[in-house]
């Protein structure tokens, strides 16, 4: 990317969707224009878990509006991510395919720890102190909490409370009292629990808050003189003074306090709730704000689009070399995937971005033997979706623990990850030349398999073999008959020409 490159993200966040346009300017960010726009995504997720007709029109308004500034925008200088709410709702790909029609740029759906991982890195990028920090984001619909010391992090963690969803669950009906408020900080403090020995035994320095929550919190702080610390600062005296002026107003109708706008007005008793636990068990003395947050980081990301594919790669490399994976068959795995896809690519069309993600899965496909050799399937596909591989969005990593629980034997879908964005016919020509691949390299030795030729045709593959070899190999032959068993249901027809 040229250091004059316009580049642009777009945070589709549980609360308000927000826009940030910048330049690269000799090695720093220029940030050119922002946008924000209300659209309370997280309260048209129901009871059943699909976002409402209602929300998604909310988004397809907003989106409308970008898509204007976006207008003329290169596609590798602009990154959409979504977070808590769409991440969570099951009709998120339905979402997103009515979003693609109004806004032509890819939508990543993050995970909460890639989340987490992005909004620090917008914090270490505009603040340069040499203490170990925390730093808390209260969102829309989660919380996340780093632990980090200049770009790197040691304690990451999402947890499901945001402003938005404690709202509907604990001040739903407007009402503002001692008992909704003590109900909210019990919640909150649950969820904070099960992360509390970790964080504590980070011997962090100073803790810094960022989103619009902290932002409303330290604006009442400093219009109402509530604070006699440091300027900038928010203390759990301050946290808990505003919390009784609000509970002295009784309804959220009744908000009336200096700094806070009227946008927050629905929203701030839970945040203010979330904040005091967070206090509470970590034993926050003064939290200062930080206005850079997921946005930047993900600008940081998009500066060069090869940092990122080595973003990708160094998360593969050290998640490979934490299970003990065998490099050496990796490499003929991937030699063989090479080989493959140059003749894949004449009949098939698998994307760039695919084809990345199956060499990518060659790496950690065996991470579950650490575990055991039995199931190992299942084990690694559990392994990988329960870990953090920074740089990957949440259906990349899916599209990742697919490959593992299906690069042998019969084949099997959850019926999530069949409703992903990657088409379904596609996705089976990957797995298929994936499957091939490992079937080929399965004695892990260097040009064991002889093919004089393979074909790729809409719905079959041909393979012949040199006739001479082929026939010696019996436990090949029974292995290559079992693999086309297990393909042709799914639209694949595998065939050995030799006779």
């Amino acid at each position: 990317m040229k250091s004059t490159a316009t580049i642009a993200a777009l945070d589709i966040g549980s609360n308000s969707f927000q826009l940030i346009v910048a330049r690269q300017i000799s090695g720093r960010l220029e940030i050119l224009h922002k946008e924000k726009l209300k659209v309370h995504l997280a309260e048209g997720l129901g009871e059943t878990g699909n976002l409402s007709d209602d929300a998604i029109i909310r988004a397809e308004a907003a989106l409308k509006e970008f898509a204007t500034t976006l207008q003329g925008f290169n596609a590798n200088h602009v990154k959409i991510v979504a977070t808590y709410t769409v991440r969570k709702a099951k009709n998120k790909y339905h979402f997103i395919q009515r979003a693609k029609k109004i806004i032509p740029f890819n939508i990543d759906v993050i995970s909460g720890l890639e989340e987490a991982r992005l909004i620090y890195q917008g914090v270490a990028n505009y603040r340069a102190d040499s203490d170990t920090r925390l730093v808390i984001d209260i969102g829309g619909g989660s919380t996340e909490f780093i632990v980090g010391k200049g770009a790197n992090t040691y304690q990451l963690a999402s947890r499901s409370m945001g402003c938005v969803t404690f709202q509907q669950m604990f001040f739903a009906d407007n009402t503002i009292s001692q008992n909704s408020f003590s109900r909210a900080i019990v919640a909150a403090s649950q969820e904070i629990e099960p992360i509390l020995n970790a964080y504590q035994n980070t011997n962090w320095q100073c803790a810094i808050g960022t989103s619009g929550s902290f932002k409303a919190i330290l604006s009442i702080v400093q219009h109402t003189l509530v604070n006699d610390s440091e300027h900038g600062q928010i203390t759990l005296f301050d946290l808990n003074v505003i919390k009784q002026k609000l509970i002295s107003f009784g309804d959220i109708e009744h908000i009336e306090l200096p700094g806070l706008s009227d946008e927050r007005k629905g929203i701030i008793s839970s945040a203010v709730a979330i904040a005091i636990a967070c206090f509470e068990l970590l034993n926050i003395k003064s939290l200062s704000y930080c206005d850079f947050s997921l946005r930047e980081g993900v600008l940081h990301e998009l500066i060069d689009s090869r940092d990122n594919h080595n973003l990708k790669q160094q998360s593969i490399d050290n998640f490979a070399q934490r299970f003990d994976c065998d490099k050496n068959q990796s490499t003929r795995v991937k030699t063989m995937l090479t080989w493959l896809f140059e003749y894949a690519n004449k009949g098939w069309n698998v994307s760039t971005q695919l084809q990345q993600i199956v060499f990518f899965a060659a790496d950690i496909h065996e991470v579950g033997l650490s575990i055991s050799s039995s199931n190992i399937r299942k084990h690694s596909a559990y392994i990988i979706a329960n870990s953090l591989l920074p740089g990957f969005s949440q259906e990349e990593q899916q599209l990742l623990t697919l490959l593992a629980r299906n690069h042998r034997k019969k084949l099997k879908f959850e019926s999530e990850q069949l409703e992903s964005n990657t088409d379904f016919k596609e996705l089976m020509q990957a797995i298929s030349i994936f499957r091939l691949a490992l079937l080929f390299t399965q004695k892990r030795q260097c040009d064991f398999v002889k093919i004089d030729q393979i074909r790729f045709l809409e719905h079959a593959i041909d393979v012949t073999f040199e006739q001479n070899w082929w026939q010696e190999q019996p436990l090949l032959q029974a292995d290559f008959e079992k693999e086309a068993m297990f393909l042709e249901p799914h639209g694949i027809t595998l065939n050995c020409l030799n006779r």
